[in-house]
Order: structure tokens, then sequence, then C-alpha cells
């Protein structure tokens, strides 16, 4: 204080100790005796403005009593001081040898880890090829110890393929034979090839008839009609010939 020029502990002589220290406020507390007990003086002094924001002078009646006014004195100035930080509590998580741990999406140690951490709830996934995630929550108390074990199930085998079987491919038409004991059943003058053949030896013997019959050099023209019943075809060819004027 003498290196500053104080006589008295005043706003001035705590201005100038506040400019030299670089602060921008001073909190200063001093007890004096009195008659009653004890004089707690406080002052808190702006150091920019030069000026106490807070003077006070609070008796007390013995020194058992000077904590709590003093304390008191401190939360008006400067307010009620920060809740503690909450106790860490012990988060363990066991796991297959190999297996990565996973804390908040955070890798945290493979197998197991143990670690501190502030009280909440925390989301753990365990990985490890060949066997499916785990994948859980934590509910971490503070100053308790959680512990978990993960139990990894393996991945099951794939099914083995079956051999394809053989297909044929798809612009080959599929031809099926008849029957052999069906084919034999049906008559031959009821199957399409008989049909078929006898057409055209009509149409043929008839031209050649016609042909043939004819005096005139001149080609004879005529019209050649077939119907084809099956039940009866000897009776529907019919054959109407006509020569050209």
């Amino acid at each position: 204080m003498i290196d500053l020029g104080c006589m008295d502990i005043d706003v001035d002589c705590l201005t100038k100790v506040g400019r030299k220290q670089m602060a921008d406020r001073v909190f200063y507390a001093q007890v004096d005796a009195s008659d009653s007990g004890f004089l707690l003086i406080v002052r808190l002094i702006d150091v920019t403005k030069g000026e106490a924001v807070r003077d006070r002078e609070v008796p007390v009646v013995d020194q058992a009593g000077l904590r709590e006014a003093l304390m008191k004195e401190i939360v008006a100035t400067f307010g009620a001081p920060p809740a503690p930080k909450p106790k860490k509590g012990r988060l363990i998580i066991e796991t297959d040898a190999g297996a990565k741990i996973y804390i908040d999406g955070q890798l945290a140690g493979s197998g197991r880890v143990a670690l501190k951490k502030p009280p909440g709830l925390y989301v753990v996934r365990v990985e490890k090829p060949g066997f499916e995630n785990a994948l859980f929550r934590v509910d971490l108390e503070a100053g308790k110890t959680e512990r978990k074990v993960a139990e990894l199930k393996a991945v099951p085998p794939p099914e083995p393929v079956k051999a394809a079987e053989a297909t044929k491919p798809a612009e080959e038409a599929e031809v099926t034979e008849p029957d052999s004991e069906s084919a034999e059943s049906v008559p031959f003058y009821e199957s399409w090839w008989f049909w078929t053949t006898i057409g055209a030896v009509v149409v043929s013997a008839t031209t050649v008839g016609i042909v043939a019959g004819s005096d005139s050099p001149a080609v004879p023209t005529g019209d050649v009609q077939i119907s084809v019943d099956p039940t009866s075809v000897w009776r529907d060819v019919s054959i109407r010939a006509g020569r050209t004027p």
C-alpha cells in the first residue's frame, strides 16, 4: 500500500490497487473489534469508474458468526456460487476378445473398458466380424458403478445354393410327341395328316382328268370345290368343270 501512496484503505486506495493489478473490480473485507463484538466492513470497488459499488458495515456478535456473515456478503455481492459438478460414475463394458466397443458413437476400446463418466444415459454398441452387433443403453448414476456384459451371437452360415435345374431356352418351342396308345386308338381316316393327303390327291386327280378328257386345244377351265368332313369324306368332293367360250 505504501508504494501506491495509500495512507488509508479507502475507495481511492483500492482503485489504485485494482489498476495496478489490471483488475476491473476489487473486493475488500475488514474486521474490526467493537464493544458489542466485531464489525465486518465490506467494499466492492469499480476500478474503471473509481467508485464503490457496495460499501457495508455488518456487526457480528462473536467470532463464530464472522464466517457466516462474510459468506452472506459474498453471495450478495457476486451471486450464489455455481453448483458443484456431479460426481462421476464408473462404466464397465465387457465382451469377447477383439470386439470393438463404441460409447455414444466413439470408439472406447476392445474386449473390456472401464471408464469414469458423468451421470447420464449412454448408448453402447459392440462389433466383431462374424458376429451380430450388440446394441444397448446404460443409465449411469453419480458415484455408482454400472457393469454390462455384451454377449455376441455368431452370424449363421448362409444356406447352400441348390443346383439350378436345366431349362430349355425360351425361344425353343417344346414339341410334345403324341402318346402311342392314344394315337393307335384314333382311326386313320380321322387323323389330320390323312385328310391333308386325300385333299391333295383329289385335287391332282381331278385336274388331270379334266385336261385328259378335253378334245379342244384350249385348256379347259373349271372350279374345284373341296370340303372336308371327317365322317363322310367320300361324299364331300364335288367337281364342276366348264369350257371357256
